[in-house]
């Protein structure tokens, strides 16, 4: 499927050996959108689990 994708993304950084080269932000936007979207999925599960699993707790 053509479009933007982080694994293509990831791919050639990981193909032009750009964190061997110093070429630290080629990764950083890619590794800090990974890191938000895994953020923002764990904090859906604690309030799912806050409302729907454990609501007498609160």
């Amino acid at each position: 499927m053509p479009g933007f994708n982080w694994g293509g993304l990831l791919a050639m950084v990981i193909k032009q050996r750009a964190l061997y080269l110093g070429a630290w932000w080629m990764v950083l936007p890619i590794g800090t959108a990974i890191a938000v979207l895994a953020l923002g999925f764990v904090l859906i599960h604690l309030e799912m689990e806050e409302r729907f699993i454990y609501p007498w707790l609160s």
